[in-house]
This record gives structure tokens, sequence and C-alpha cells, in this order.
């Protein structure tokens, strides 16, 4: 069964950040600071290397992605929307709706993802921006992994069709992948048959199946159409967080509300004034260490890595969601398994890109 979530992730530091004029058409969570532009990107950077310090200091493995002098892409702190991972050595590149953010996607960047970190196996969406249709990563899509389905609020940002194809690709990837640890086992059965007569070697792993794809319309408190899914659900292991009061048509949110109870999770449902203090914008990590006798301190940090986070999964989100949270809310995530919080000041990148601490973590699985 695939994890939920992840021990290491990508980021991409804010060195170009300014307000997008084109991702602002339709991301009402983006605001302009009366602040000069050089003030605010120098703001930003001190934001995301207390992140990365945070997420070091409670052992999540960062990978962090630096990106040349030349294009500018004032929104490349939010990598997720341009890749995703997937079993089986698979990297997905996404159709991006902006074309500031269209070359995000750096040549420099996928080879490293594809040779450094293992991911050889490429599905790539990104032809379809000629038709102007577009999938923004897992802006858009949230997946459940263990359980395939794929949540998806309708946007300008989300294109069905293309959605599909995602959907087949990831299927076929899987089930080559599937394939070849079949072979694997196969290989090592007929070997230590051979070597001991009596021993039986089996495989419990069953064939991968197709992720479903639940879609909805989801709407801010002004009636905007939210831009990404992201911001109002977010999915870990045990838990589900997700604003239903946004999904509007009953039938769709009672859809959603069911899948939930289904997958066994316990369901979190924040308002819409939770959901513009970016508490859908969270994601769940793990950390990469065992325990802390064996783990060193972070580079950045002389704080170590404290021994709840070694043992259970944590949740990555701004000071700002982490306020907006009520105590009774909290204690959801901790009956769901959560050992531990992590959190720091994004307010200018919340306020100025209209993305958050989930939008900065793209995983590596």
């Amino acid at each position: 069964m695939q994890s939920q979530s992840s021990s290491r992730v990508v980021l991409v530091p804010p060195v170009h950040f300014q307000f997008n004029e084109e991702t602002a058409k339709d991301n009402a969570f983006m605001q302009r600071l009366q602040v000069a532009p050089e003030m605010i990107c120098k703001r930003a950077m001190q934001e995301f290397e207390a992140y990365v310090a945070a997420l070091k200091a409670h052992g999540v493995e960062t990978q962090v992605f630096t990106p040349p002098a030349d294009p500018i892409n004032p929104d490349a702190v939010f990598p997720n929307n341009w890749f995703s991972t997937h079993d089986g050595h698979t990297l997905v590149l996404y159709p991006m709706k902006a074309p500031s953010r269209q070359s995000e996607r750096l040549p420099c960047f996928i080879d490293r993802l594809s040779k450094e970190y293992n991911y050889p196996h490429l599905i790539d969406l990104s032809a379809h921006e000629q038709n102007d249709r577009y999938l923004e990563g897992t802006g858009v899509l949230i997946f459940d992994r263990p359980g395939k389905k794929i949540y998806a609020c309708l946007s300008e940002r989300f294109d069905a069709q293309v959605c599909s194809v995602l959907i087949d690709e990831l299927y076929k990837s899987e089930v080559r992948y599937w394939k070849q640890q079949q072979d694997t086992v196969a290989a090592t059965s007929s070997d230590a048959v051979s070597a001991h007569p009596l021993t039986l070697v089996s495989s419990s792993s069953s064939a991968p199946s197709k992720y479903q794809l639940i879609s909805f319309k989801a709407f801010d408190s002004r009636h905007t159409p939210i831009y990404h899914t992201n911001v109002m659900m977010a999915l870990g292991t045990k838990w589900a967080v997700v604003c239903l009061e946004s999904i509007e048509e009953e039938k769709e949110q009672d859809n959603v509300r069911q899948n939930l109870k289904d997958s066994g999770r316990i369901v979190i449902d924040i308002t819409m004034e939770q959901v513009t203090e970016f508490c859908g914008n969270v994601l769940e990590v793990r950390s990469s260490v065992s325990s802390q006798s064996d783990s060193p301190s972070s580079p950045s940090s002389s704080a170590s890595i404290s021994p709840a986070s070694a043992e259970g999964y944590l949740v990555a989100m701004s000071s700002r969601a982490f306020r907006a949270f009520t105590e009774s809310q909290k204690q959801q995530f901790r009956d769901a398994g959560v050992v531990d919080f992590v959190h720091v000041d994004l307010d200018v990148i919340e306020t100025v890109g209209g993305g958050g601490a989930r939008c900065m973590l793209a995983e590596l699985f």
C-alpha cells in the first residue's frame, strides 16, 4: 500500500518573490503590500529560511533547489504546482496556466529529480498548455494515495480531460512497477526453492488499481471559485481537513463527506474564515530519523530533533494557520496520530503569493 506522506520534501527559495499580476487574476488570496519590492523579497527569504530550519529540526529531510538568476519566476517558491512524484520512481510534470509559472519547470531541476533522486520515468503533461488546458499539480489535486482517490475542486486551473490522462498514465506506471516487483519476487522464489526445496516464498502485493476522481465546485466567502483545492482541503494518513461549507452543492458536499468517512479518517471541518487563515493549506510530513539518540542537530538550528517527531506524523503549516485552528481541532489531529505541528511565520509569502506552507513543499515518494 502506498504511503500518504513522505519524509523528504523539495523547496525552492523565493529569490525573485513578488506580487504576480498573472496569477492574481483568479487567486483571491493574493494581496498587495505597500512595501518596497526588495523588502518583500527579503522578508520572504527570511520566512523561507525559518521554515526550512523548522522542518530540519523536526527531522524532515529538506532538499533546496536554488533557481538561476534567469528566468525571473515570482511564484517559484510554490514547486508543488509543477511537479509531483509517485511510486515506481515516477515524476509528473504539470501544465500551468500562467506563462511566468510555466518557466518554473527548469530543465536543470527536472534533470536533478530524474537522475539524483531516481525518478527516471516521466509523465509530461505540459504540452496541454498549448490547448489552454491546465492541471496545477497538488495545488488542484488532493491525492488519497492509499485509497486511490483524487479530490479536486473545479477551476480554471483544473482540466478534467488532462486529469483523466494523468490517471491513465499513473495506472500504466504503477502496473509497470508492480510487474517488475513480481518478476523480482518470482526470481527470488525460484532461487530460494532451489536452495531449500521446502521453502515457500510468496508476494502479498496486489495488482494496482486506477485512481477515482471526486470533483466538486467550491467557493470562498465572496462566492469566488476557489482556485486551488489545497486551500480548502488536505489529507493525512488518519485525518482530513476540509471546508465542507465551501462546497455549496448538497450532493457534492455529501459525496465528499461520505468518501472521507469511508476512508476511516478523522474529519476536521474548517470554516470559511479558517480557509482565509490558510488552515486548509497544511501538509502531513514524517521524520526521516528513527530516534533522537541517532539524530544529528539541524545544521541551521541548535535545537535537536524531538523524540516525538521521530515517532509519529507531523503537520506542517504557517503560524497564522496554527493560531486559527481551535484547541478542539488540534486535539483531533493528535487523536489521528499527529505528534507535533511544524509552524513558522509565513505572512508575507501567504499574503503576497496567495499560497502557504503546503504549497511550498513538493514531496519525494
